[in-house]
């Protein structure tokens, strides 16, 4: 194990022997880290996604972010109507979801709106 202070001796970077990577800022905490296999873990230690909250991003695979009693996704368009969501299959955008004129717009294959 390889430790690295910050500023003050509580804040750490650890690189552990099995090649993951872990951050406590407050030394106790595990706000982020970074596995030996790739994946990415924020605000949990836990792989299980579905069980606890916090962010995960599994190499090649998904990106998951679980939260208890809250939304665990905003999403924040400024200014103008447009996009605020697309969707797409293999490159090619087949759907979004974004605001026309203020409100909630829907949009699928051929812009059939719902």
């Amino acid at each position: 194990m390889v430790q690295a202070f910050g500023l003050s001796t509580t804040e750490r970077m650890r690189l552990n022997a099995d090649g993951s990577c872990r951050w406590t800022p407050d030394g106790t905490t595990h706000d982020m880290t970074l596995t030996a296999d790739g994946n990415l873990l924020v605000g949990t230690t836990n792989t299980t996604w579905n069980t606890a909250e916090g962010l995960r991003y599994f190499n090649g695979d998904a990106l998951i972010v679980t939260r208890n009693a809250d939304a665990p996704l905003f999403l924040n368009r400024l200014s103008n109507d447009g996009s605020i969501a697309e969707f797409t299959k293999d490159g090619t955008t087949v759907g979004s979801i974004g605001t026309s004129g203020g409100k909630l717009d829907i949009d699928g294959p051929a812009n059939n709106s719902g």
